[in-house]
């Protein structure tokens, strides 16, 4: 029996990389603004006054958060993660977690229903389509619900959502592939941004690592799973 070597094409390496490199980008940014002064307070002050603000108007805090939580799925050039230091701080680590999840629960499903129903046209508008045929034409027609679970955690939401609602996936299996896969990076990115606020350098760098090594490793075996 042949045995075939398991490689990332150069496509696959850059993909890679790009996650990789705008999880590190975004660390640096966050310690620049803790170790400089002037950055410092003002991130300081920027987080005083928008838990002031929330807590003056919770309701509409919590659906402004969730808000743009859904969104992040949509739109692959929009982040949540500036907003959770603040939700950290107004709402509490479990309850900025819960609406982070529910968020992008949210936007899984909207980005399910405008591949499963508007297609190519409008998803042009949103993210790359040539990404979305790409793994269209490569995951089975009738994928395990494990794989989809990886699928889920090793490319960005805002890509799976689309192709799974395309070829259209049971819905239902869909939505808790996405919630079993959205936990970890919740709780990455509330205990992550919870650690930067306190300034626990170790433990930010420790939490950052591992979801690299989680990206990386779903990664690659997503990729050892797909038809050629």
């Amino acid at each position: 029996m042949e045995n075939k070597k398991f490689s990332l094409s150069r496509e696959d390496k850059e993909f890679l990389e790009k996650r990789v490199l705008v999880i590190i980008a975004a660390v640096t940014l966050a310690f620049i603004v803790l170790y400089s002064l002037d950055l410092e307070k003002i991130f300081s002050t920027a987080l005083q006054s928008g838990s002031e603000l929330a807590g003056r108007n919770r309701l509409i805090g919590v659906v402004v958060f969730v808000f743009f939580s859904a969104v992040s799925v949509l739109l692959s050039l929009f982040s949540s993660a500036p907003l959770v230091p603040l939700a950290n701080i107004s709402f509490g680590n479990f309850s900025t977690t819960f609406l982070l999840l529910i968020g992008w629960i949210i936007g899984d499903a909207a980005a399910y229903f405008i591949g499963s129903s508007a297609g190519y046209p409008i998803l042009s508008r949103f993210v790359s389509s040539q990404k979305v045929e790409n793994y269209k034409s490569r995951i089975p027609e009738k994928a395990k619900f494990w794989f989809v679970l990886v699928f889920r955690l090793a490319i960005p939401a805002e890509i799976t959502g689309y192709t799974l609602g395309i070829i259209r996936y049971p819905f239902a299996k869909y939505i808790l592939a996405s919630f079993i896969s959205e936990i970890p990076f919740a709780l990455l990115l509330v205990y992550s941004s919870q650690a930067l606020i306190e300034r626990e350098t170790i433990w930010l760098l420790s939490l950052v690592s591992l979801g690299v090594l989680l990206v990386i490793v779903t990664f690659i075996i997503f990729k050892g799973s797909l038809k050629k």
